[in-house]
Parts: structure tokens; sequence; C-alpha cells
């Protein structure tokens, strides 16, 4: 309660005791049983009615006042966790080393390890990305053994995988960024990888 609060309740309280005496009293006022306030005439025959009604008023007053009190909202501040920590639970990427288990290249399968043979490794993996790098041993219509080397990475970028070659020790390569790769296990344990290169359609597995 406010210190106005408690003055009204004090005088009501007080009117309210003084117009009960009157009242167990019975003394009237004889000279005049008119009051006036406000420009309004009452004829009242006991004051003490009057005296009581007030102090009534007094006490009920303040709960009919607007309080005067600042109501403070506290500030919550929150912090956005890294999207790419959540999602990097749900997001597959292998890790390690693995073996070239098949490989065909526009619908044509190449014999491994006898036509080509390959190791990769995944590294530096991140919430969105993995670096890799691969040996490829072909043995060309020659019967030579042509040895090249690739390192890349793959993302995750808007829900989707992509795989980037970006150097090799292939006479003419040329980078090729960002190419759709369909990417998952199957069975067995084996790592299929599917994607479209300049040279066309691989679908490469790899095994431990």
């Amino acid at each position: 309660m406010s210190a106005i609060d408690i003055i009204f309740v004090i005088f009501g309280s007080l009117l309210i005791i003084a117009g009960l005496y009157l009242f167990i009293s019975n003394k009237k006022d004889a000279s005049s049983n008119q009051v006036e306030g406000f420009g309004i005439k009452l004829n009242v025959s006991n004051p003490s009615i009057i005296l009581i009604l007030s102090g009534v008023g007094l006490l009920v007053l303040p709960r009919f006042m607007p309080e005067k009190s600042i109501n403070q909202t506290p500030t919550v501040v929150t912090t956005q966790s890294e999207t790419n920590q959540n999602n990097s639970q749900s997001v597959f990427f292998p890790e390690n080393s693995w073996q070239l288990n098949s490989y065909q290249e526009n619908g044509v399968d190449y014999s491994v390890p006898y036509q080509v043979n390959a190791s990769i490794n995944f590294s530096n993996r991140s919430n969105t990305q993995i670096n890799w790098a691969t040996q490829v041993f072909v043995l060309n219509m020659n019967g030579t053994i042509i040895n090249n080397s690739y390192t890349g990475d793959i993302k995750y970028i808007n829900n989707g995988y992509t795989i980037s070659f970006i150097s090799g020790t292939e006479p003419g390569f040329m980078q090729e960024l960002n190419l759709p790769l369909d990417i998952k296990m199957e069975n067995g344990g084996i790592l299929h990888m599917r994607y479209r290169s300049s040279t066309g359609e691989q679908i490469v597995h790899w095994q431990r």
C-alpha cells in the first residue's frame, strides 16, 4: 500500500469509529439535520450514518485507485547456438582410409584391381565439409600403370552433398567444383559415391 492509501484507511477507520460511537450513544444534532456538500443538500436524522458510510467509502477507495507501480519485464537474452553443430549430428561424412571396391564410368565397369585401383583418405572433418585425397592406379592399353593423385572436398550445402576436385597430378587437370554428389553407406559397409563430372557419370564404391 502507498502512503495515500494508508491515510485513507486511517481516516476511514476514524470516521467509522466516530459514527459507531454516535450511533450507539444515539446522539443527534438537534440544531441541524441538514448536511451540505458539493452543492448537494441532504436531510439526515442521524449523522452517525453519514460518518459510517464515509468511513467505509474511504476504506474501499484505495481498491479502485490505479496502482502507481512499474512492472518491469525481465529481459531474456537468448543466444543462438551454431546450427551447424546440430546438423553435424545428422550429416554423414566418411572418415579415415578406404580402398576401391568397384568403379563404373558411363555405364562401363572396370576391373578392380587389375584395370584400376585406388585408395582414398578423408580428413579435416567439420560440420559441413570434409577433405579427401586419393591415389589412383590405372592400367592403360599399353600395359603401363599410370599413377595420379587428386585432392578435393565434400560439402553439405542446402540439404545436399557436393564434391569438388581441387588439385591433381594428371596432365591437363582442370578443377571441378561443387558437383552434385550422391553419397551413402550400403549394406556390408560399402561406401557409395555417384557424381557426374566432365568425363561423364562415375559410380565409385569403397570399402575398409
